[in-house]
């Protein structure tokens, strides 16, 4: 109907913006100044009641000079990837797909 954001948006939203907050810590710690940050995230919802059964995330930095293992830190220090929830299921764990400053993270829960 139209009245908001649903559980599984919000929750979308929750590890898209954690992890890129996560990146512009890391981002600062290693010097490096960032033109843009893009997160899409798409979460998959099963059952009945539904429940989040996997989260994909799409990372795409740009930065001014540099981007050097920037995606791989963030992914290190992220309480996105390093929470215990995202690495109990069968689809669990991290999976980057890195192509220069652009990622793709796989999280099951």
């Amino acid at each position: 109907m139209g009245l908001g954001f649903n559980g599984g948006q919000l929750l979308g939203l929750a590890i898209g913006g954690c992890f890129c907050n996560d990146l512009q810590y890391v981002a600062h710690d290693m010097g490096i100044v960032l033109a843009s940050i893009e997160v899409d995230v798409t979460v998959t919802l099963e059952g009945n009641p539904l429940l989040a059964t996997q989260a994909k995330m799409r990372v795409d930095v740009t930065a001014v000079d540099k981007t050097t293992d920037l995606i791989r830190r963030g992914q290190e220090i992220s309480a996105v990837s390093n929470s215990k929830a995202w690495r109990s299921g069968p689809n669990c764990g991290r999976h980057p797909l890195i192509k220069s400053a652009a990622a793709a993270t796989n999280f099951g829960v």
